[in-house]
């Protein structure tokens, strides 16, 4: 009955219009019966007829609010707001007399357009959208063939439409509809007529929800300044502009402008409205939006928690806005790391959304997919995937299939696919997306440019470089131009190509690129912002990852201080910033402080993140490979077998993180000699990764390169050899000839071939890489030192000592002033110079180095490491030769110390 209502209205809107325009008040309101089959004449004979029978059939009450209703559309022929009101009083009338409603249907004429739609229950939403747009149709052809082209009735009926249009997501159609009625209002009423306000800001809008903050933001301004001026600086339109003007600000990036009118709104707002007003409640939300997006959670968190307190006072526990109002605040929780009290307020807010709204409302699907997400970055990717597809079944039915909130819901599941390491699932799904907001909203819309991002991002994951980079290339040019250079958007896609650049080997882009970004991200977004800090991170590792521990490791320090200052101790960025440095300072060969902070940032991540959680796995394989490095593999070999038990429990046997685990303490046995767990774990490691990963994913290719090594420790070098040889191979194929990969793989082999005493092999390849890692990494890159260290190796083994001698000078003190002068690479090139001496026979140079290099391996790993005890061993060795030779006799061999390095994953 309701639907049937809305439209009888409808249709009797332009006969209404045409019957005030030609009547005067008096005849309008006289009493009388009338006869439903009475001629009506004209269209002004018709809409008389239907207001007397409206008034005819109505209380004394009724009379008397139609009486008022009808005086004023007639005093106010060009004021939408008075037609409105009478069409609102005939649709009362209509509600409260079934029987008029019959009466009325019989008295219009059949619509030449008929429009029939069934939709019922909470499945209705999308055909309710298409019924509305039909029926909206259908009722302009109407009113254009009764009222003519340029009646305000019918303009208003345009601007319906494009509305419903805009409602049913189809902007395409929407937005010049809404140009159009905009030019036609400006030419029929003037400029400054408040009809025409209104549709220059539904316009904006459009624009706004096109993703066209640019093209929105001049009408906003004119629309202000017109409001200002005609309706006055604190009538309540005109702070609804200003809040709108507002909002595409913080839309364009441009927060430093957008907060300050936010926050003088809001105070214009409570002292003209009032503080319990709905608007008030409207300018609190977005201050605190804007807020969040400035990384400012401390000034969030206590705005919606003001809001959801006065909503629940005044509006209920289970408003629709009281709701909304508590999802906001729990998203401000998450924004702020809070989970603990983030997940419960959603998981409440879904439940009353549920009962009140129904299960499949759209306010209810937008709940269920930030529980999801909330999920999600608990590290419960079960039950985000489980959610997050069910939401989008929901979404798909209820939305349509290409509804904006249909494809963001695809686009998030894609996206937890991808973090589960489903990528066989995630960039399927991110392709079909892409695809669909290409079709729907366009090339260039953002919700487009985030997709073909996170396409990029898919690729990248995959290990599919060759189409990850150019496409991450195109998206940050489209940014650019759509969005502008500095817009936070554009510098979030340039931080991506920079890590992509990175993950290519080519650092001599990547590096350029961060500290461009990091520069435009204190410019625009302030020192503190939570993005600036990201990319504060991203410059260290990226500098770490060149081997300048110089930069990294105060850079790294910096960013730690001002996370714990800004975001707070415990907050899931400041925790990775800390396991960052601890990794770092391991690099540097300072386990002495290294360890006890991996040990630290565990313990809190099982306190703030819980145990199961794959950050808190992260750090527990992490410290196990930290006391691995320190050679406390009593230690580390039981924290990578709990650790790899708990990782396939939680997120499966196959997930990325599970096969790097596994990858680890395979390492780890072979570390303490165990080859019969190492070489079947290694073995069985690089099944699941060819399966799961692919043949030539990066990962695939670092698992078979780690099993080779071990082969080659185990001294099984028949296997080792060709497997080094085929990954060589296909690294130079995949990665590219230079690609730091590809160079540990060339100088694995050449270890290889040096320890099957093939020197003419394994020298010239040792001299190959070299130049190519002083090239690609510059010349004190700890690879390239190692290189140099092995290369100096090769010539000793292969006889020539003077030029081993001169290499592993040159190469330690480099070291030295690179890494310093107790790094784990520094004491191994001290202890092959010291035996270089000893074979070239200077006995006198040898052991003083020997001595330093026993108290420098003590005092750095311990007494009872292996490493001090060997060159406790070799300098004991060294010292009876000398003896010896004293006594006219020759003592035994030294032990080398410079192992082949594998190529960990950790």
């Amino acid at each position: 009955m309701r639907k049937e209502i809305v439209g009888l209205v409808e249709e009797a809107a332009p006969y209404l219009s045409a019957a005030v325009t030609a009547y005067g008040v008096a005849e309008l309101i006289r009493a009388g019966e009338v006869a439903p089959d009475a001629p009506a004449g004209t269209a002004a004979d018709l809409g008389a007829r239907i207001l007397q029978l409206v008034r005819a059939r109505g209380d004394a009450a009724g009379q008397t609010a139609l009486d008022a209703a009808v005086r004023e559309a007639a005093e106010k022929p060009d004021d939408e707001s008075a037609a409105q009101a009478l069409r609102q009083r005939i649709w009362q009338a209509l509600t409260e007399n079934a029987g008029l409603v019959e009466e009325l249907a019989g008295l219009l004429p059949a619509p030449r357009d008929v429009v029939q739609v069934t939709a019922a229950g909470e499945r209705s939403v999308a055909a309710e959208s298409v019924a509305a747009v039909a029926l909206s149709e259908a009722t302009l052809r109407q009113h254009e063939r009764v009222l003519g082209d340029s009646h305000l009735e019918t303009l208003a009926m345009r601007n319906d439409l494009a509305i419903a249009l805009e409602l049913a997501g189809d902007l395409g159609r929407a937005i010049p509809l809404y140009e159009a009625t905009l030019a036609q209002y400006e030419r029929v009423l003037g400029d400054t007529h408040t009809s025409i306000l209104t549709s220059r800001d539904n316009l904006a809008n459009a624009h706004v929800a096109a993703g066209d903050p640019e093209r929105a933001i001049p009408l906003y301004e004119i629309t202000l300044a017109q409001r200002e001026r005609v309706q006055g600086d604190t009538h309540p339109d005109t702070l609804t502009s200003r809040s709108t003007l507002a909002y595409a600000y913080e839309l364009a990036g441009d927060l430093d402008r957008a907060i300050p009118m936010y926050e003088a709104t809001l105070a214009e707002r409570e002292q003209v409205l009032g503080d319990s007003h709905p608007d008030i409640q409207a300018s609190r939300n977005d201050l605190a939006l804007a807020y969040e997006s400035a990384g400012e959670p401390g000034r969030a968190v206590p705005l919606y928690e003001a809001m959801l307190a006065q909503y629940e006072r005044v509006l209920g526990d289970t408003h629709p806005d009281t709701l909304t109002s508590r999802n906001n605040l729990a998203v401000a929780y998450d924004s702020a790391g809070d989970l603990g009290r983030a997940i419960p307020l959603y998981e409440a807010t879904l439940a009353e959304r549920e009962r009140v709204s129904g299960y499949s409302h759209p306010d209810t699907l937008t709940s269920r997919r930030n529980l999801a997400l909330a999920y999600k970055e608990a590290g419960d990717l079960g039950r985000a995937i489980t959610l997050l597809e069910a939401t989008l079944t929901e979404s798909e039915e209820v939305l349509g299939a290409t509804h904006p909130e249909t494809m963001a819901s695809r686009n998030y599941l894609a996206n937890t696919y991808e973090s589960a390491g489903d990528l066989r699932r995630a960039v399927p799904l991110y392709e079909v997306t892409l695809a669909q907001r290409e079709q729907v909203l366009g090339d260039t819309h953002p919700d487009t440019l985030m997709s073909r991002s996170n396409l990029a991002g898919g690729y990248h994951a995959a290990g599919n470089l060759g189409r990850a980079i150019p496409l991450y290339e195109a998206t940050l040019s489209q940014y650019e131009r759509v969005l502008g250079d500095t817009h936070p958007d554009t510098l979030h896609s340039r931080s991506d190509l920079a890590v992509a650049y990175g993950s290519s080997g080519d650092l001599g882009r990547a590096i350029p690129l961060y500290e461009a970004t990091l520069a435009q991200r204190e410019q625009i977004l302030g020192d503190d912002h939570p993005d600036t800090l990201t990319s504060r991170s991203n410059l260290a590792v990226a500098y770490e990852s060149v081997g300048d521990l110089g930069r990294a490791l105060p850079l790294m320090e910096t960013t730690l201080a001002e996370r714990e200052r800004v975001l707070g101790d415990d907050h899931p960025d400041t925790l990775t910033s800390r396991s960052i440095l601890a990794v770092a300072y391991e690099s540097a060969g300072d386990l002495g402080r290294s360890l006890p902070l991996m040990e630290a940032v565990l313990a809190e991540r099982e306190r703030v993140l819980g145990d199961d959680h794959p950050d808190t796995l992260s750090s527990r394989s992490i410290l196990a490979g930290g006391y691995r490095a320190a050679g406390d593999l009593g230690r580390a070999v039981p924290l990578y077998e709990d650790t790899l038990a708990q990782s396939e429990r939680v997120l499966g046997d196959d997930h990325p993180r599970t096969l790097t685990i596994r990858s680890n303490l395979a390492l780890a046995y072979e570390s303490v000699g165990d080859f019969g767990r190492a070489i079947p774990l290694s073995e069985a490691t690089l099944r699941h990764y060819e399966r799961v990963m692919g043949d030539t994913h990066p990962e695939t290719l670092t698992s078979r390169s780690n099993l080779a090594c071990v082969y080659c420790m185990a001294g099984d070098l028949e296997r080792s050899i060709p497997l080094m040889e085929a990954t060589l191979a296909q690294r130079e194929q995949v990665l590219g000839d230079t690609h730091p990969d590809t160079l540990l793989s060339r100088g694995n082999l050449a270890g290889a071939y040096q320890a099957a005493g093939d020197p003419e092999r394994s020298i010239p390849l040792m001299e190959a890489t070299l130049a190519q890692r002083e090239q690609v990494l510059g010349d004190t890159h700890p690879h390239t030192l190692h290189n140099r260290n092995e290369l100096a190796r090769d010539y000793e083994s292969a006889g020539d000592v003077k030029r081993a001698i001169s290499l592993l000078e040159a190469t330690l003190a480099q070291s030295e002033q690179v890494l310093g002068d107790t790094h784990l690479d520094t004491l191994v090139t001290r202890s092959n110079l010291a035996h270089a001496y000893r074979t070239a026979g200077d006995l006198s140079r040898a052991i003083p180095l020997l001595e330093t290099t026993f108290r420098q391996y003590a005092q750095v790993l311990g007494d009872t490491h292996d490493l001090t005890l060997l060159s406790r061993f070799n300098l004991a060795i060294a010292r009876q030769e000398a003896e010896g030779a004293q006594q006219g006799g020759t003592g035994p061999s030294v032990t080398r110390v410079a192992p082949p390095k594998p190529s960990t994953t950790d």
